[in-house]
């Protein structure tokens, strides 16, 4: 049987009346009621039985026992019905606090008045944001300027002295357009002299407010009714103005005049919603408007017919299903969920549904309001997954810096032991193999560092290409996976910690081979992109290389794509899930970008995004140092680890450098300023940056170059916690080494220091 159109469209008007957030009631010449939505009733707190059939005694009696003013609304109300063809507004207070607004507009047929439509609004909180302008302009400017509500200031002669950006959404101008302009240019002929008579009256009465309800016409010629009201502030020094506060109402407006004409036009607010709107009905889905095309990508005849369920993820069915029943019965739930559905490409989107139980051909049906809200989503799980790295970088940054200071006597007294040793000795290999296990610890505090607050990297200009030819070449050390690298020809230079990168590009590199058991092929790209102002991105504008690493292996199922870097997140038998999570922190304090795109059975290709400097020259390689040339200078060490003063010591010594030594910055400052005076300074000072309960690096330093501007100092840590590690210049330093450290090392930047 082909379904009734007028009944279908009779039931989409009905369960519009009932979702209008306004009160509206019908009533009769005399003024007895004839219909009225559920709203009305909730707002005068009046229960639905009291109203089957209306009865006009009942619904007057519980609406004066709530007024303040009740004798003002009744004579109010007769002066209105004495006036059949007037449109009316006027303000009611409750008892209990809550302002209404209530507008009438006259029924008419056949040219003739037969009764009135009577709209009830809540303007509480309008009312309360007026009074708060008076508290605190402040905040009201911020909530006026994203309010959807206009704001003007005008004066007397209906002059725009301010007006809030929600104009240019009601009006079609620009700002710009508006400013200077005058309020009555836009107002319908037939409205005009009504609105300069108000704002003549208002001008008169300070501190009076108006309502107001009027035609005006948009920049493209349409009238849209306004509906507002009108403060008189001229006597006011800080203001001096009209304050004038509407909004669009045309469309209560239609739906209203929709009422009493026809329902068609109920379909067109429908069809043209900015929500996708569905009505479910023995859980079928019986109606669907055009914006789920647009939401979604199905067309109306894919969805209309089907049961609901079948477009929900699987993890949300059950609930989803269980709360449609619920409601169906009548039983009390969250009347919004949030969701995942599948669109019609495939992808999982976020939706935001708003469900109202409502009657449609005679029978209860769910209609339900949806929203995509895919991308606030993925903005709150990457504040989350930076919440969590931050976590557990408090964790790993402890850990790291205890750590490298034991590392560092290790690796110091090992380098050092060797330079007094036979290199032919069977102990001097034994040594280089135990140096070589310190290195390797000294890389795994290198990743714990990366998730601490103290990750921060160390930046220089260096090329990419070398970097990334390198660390494939040790990633895929007896792998059965080959790999091919293709670069842009004038590859930009990128701006990067070596040590941090190397650890991205080996992680991804591992997991690309691990994807592949037999072996593969690995496809690496790099190129040059800029992000221009304006653009959609996670990048700031600016110079990037973008890299990418394509594996054939297995791919990554959907429902895991969002948590590959999270910490600890792994499918592998073997591996602890922080490597990918690694290259993310490192990345993001970069201020780059990575990405996966992946595909089941099709592989997987990681994008990596890093900053470029087209303009700055990669750092030149440092002279290596000559071990057998023995250095000459005075040199001050500060630390309050004595295993690192006593090693230090013993390294300088043995290259000939006079060593002295200091525990905290206040001795060090003391045997500088002596050796200033004895005519005997120091040459170079070698500052811990953190010394607990003592005075550290950076205060010390900035003391120091109080007496002596020319000193040099080089600042070591196991830690970096603080900027000074990545900006040492910025803090007076003239060189870092971070902890742990080989004899080498040290002597090239004392080199360094010295030779400057």
């Amino acid at each position: 049987m082909k379904p009734d159109k007028q009944k279908i469209e009779t039931s989409i008007f009905e369960s519009t009346f009932e979702s209008v957030a306004d009160g509206i009631l019908v009533t009769d010449i005399t003024g007895k009621p004839i219909v009225f939505n559920r709203q009305l009733t909730k707002m005068w707190n009046i229960a639905d039985e009291l109203l089957n059939p209306p009865e006009e005694s009942v619904l007057l009696k519980k609406t004066l026992e709530q007024l303040k003013d009740p004798d003002a609304f009744m004579k109010n109300t007769i002066s209105v019905m004495e006036n059949p063809e007037l449109q009316t507004s006027d303000i009611l207070e409750l008892k209990d606090g809550r302002i209404f607004e209530r507008h009438s507009i006259p029924r008419i047929m056949n040219g003739k008045s037969i009764g009135r439509v009577w709209t009830y609004r809540d303007i509480t909180k309008q009312k309360q944001a007026e009074e708060a302008l008076k508290r605190n302009e402040g905040r009201l400017r911020a909530l006026i300027e994203h309010s959807w509500d206009v704001f003007e200031l005008i004066d007397s002669e209906g002059n725009i002295l301010y007006i809030s950006p929600a104009a240019a959404n009601i009006s079609g101008y620009e700002m710009d357009e508006l400013k200077g302009r005058n309020v009555f240019e836009a107002m319908a002929d037939e409205y005009r002299e009504y609105a300069k008579n108000l704002i003549a009256e208002i001008s008169k009465r300070p501190r009076q407010t108006y309502s107001m309800n009027l035609k005006s016409r948009r920049k493209d010629g349409e009238m849209r009714w306004i509906e507002g009201s009108c403060t008189n502030l001229l006597d006011d020094p800080n203001i001096n103005a009209i304050v004038v506060n509407y909004h669009d109402i045309t469309d209560l407006k239609n739906a209203v005049e929709a009422l009493q004409e026809s329902e068609k036009k109920y379909r067109v607010l429908v069809e043209n919603a900015s929500e996708g709107i569905i009505v479910v009905q023995d859980s079928k889905i019986k109606y669907a408007n055009p914006k789920i095309t647009q939401l979604f990508g199905y067309s109306q005849k894919d969805i209309m017919g089907s049961f609901f369920a079948d477009f929900i993820h699987p993890d949300d069915r059950d609930q989803t299903i269980e709360n449609y029943h619920l409601e169906l019965n009548g039983k009390e739930v969250n009347d919004t969920m949030t969701i995942r559905v599948f669109a019609k490409d495939g992808s999982i989107k976020w939706a935001e549904i708003k469900s109202v139980l409502i009657k449609w051909e005679g029978k209860s049906a769910i209609h339900c309001f949806i929203n995509d809200i895919t991308e606030k989503r993925k903005m709150e799980e990457e504040l989350l997954r930076m919440q969590k790295l931050e976590s557990i970088g408090t964790l790993a940054g402890g850990l790291a810096h205890d750590f490298n200071n034991i590392l560092t006597g290790i690796m110091g007294n090992i380098s050092l032991t060797k330079m007094l040793i036979d290199e032919k000795e069977k102990a001097s290999e034994r040594l280089a193999e135990a140096e070589k296990a310190a290195y390797k610890a000294k890389d795994l505090t290198s990743q714990l560092l990366t998730f601490s607050k103290g990750g921060t990297p160390i930046l220089k200009v260096v090329s990419i290409s070398n970097i990334l030819r390198e660390a494939t070449d040790f990633a895929l050390s007896g792998s059965n996976s080959k790999y091919s690298i293709k670069f842009d020809s004038d590859l930009w230079p990128v701006i990067v910690d070596e040590s941090q990168i190397n650890q991205v590009i080996n992680n991804i590199v591992i997991n690309a081979d691990q994807a592949m058991p037999q072996g593969g092929l690995i496809e690496i790209e790099a190129e040059n992109i800029v992000i221009k102002e304006g653009t959609r991105s996670s990048l700031e504008p600016g110079y990037y290389v973008k890299i990418s690493f394509k594996d054939h292996g297995i791919g990554i199922p959907k429902e895991y794509l969002s948590r590959i870097f999270d910490p600890y997140f792994t499918t592998k038998q073997k591996g602890s899930g922080l490597g990918l999570a690694i290259s993310y922190s490192i990345i993001k304090k970069h201020k780059g970008h990575i990405e996966v795109i992946s595909q089941l059975g099709h592989g997987s290709t990681f994008l990596v995004f890093i900053p470029a400097s087209p303009e700055q020259s990669t750092d030149k390689e440092e002279k290596e140092y000559d071990a057998k040339v023995h250095g000459i200078g005075k040199i001050l060490i500060m630390d309050d680890a004595e295993i690192i003063k006593e090693l230090l010591s013993q390294m300088l010594s043995q290259a000939g450098y006079d060593v002295a030594v200091a525990s905290d910055g206040e001795e060090a400052i003391e045997k500088y300023l002596d050796a200033i005076n004895s005519e005997e300074p120091f040459d170079v000072v070698i500052m811990d940056l953190t010394i607990p309960g003592g005075m550290g690096g950076i205060e010390a330093i900035s003391e120091l170059r109080k007496s002596d501007p020319n000193v040099k100092a080089i600042v070591s840590s196991g830690y970096s916690n603080d900027p000074v590690m990545s900006n040492f210049r910025d803090y007076g330093f003239d060189a870092v080494i971070a902890k742990p450290y080989k004899a080498k090392e040290l002597y090239e930047v004392l080199q360094k220091v010295l030779s400057k």
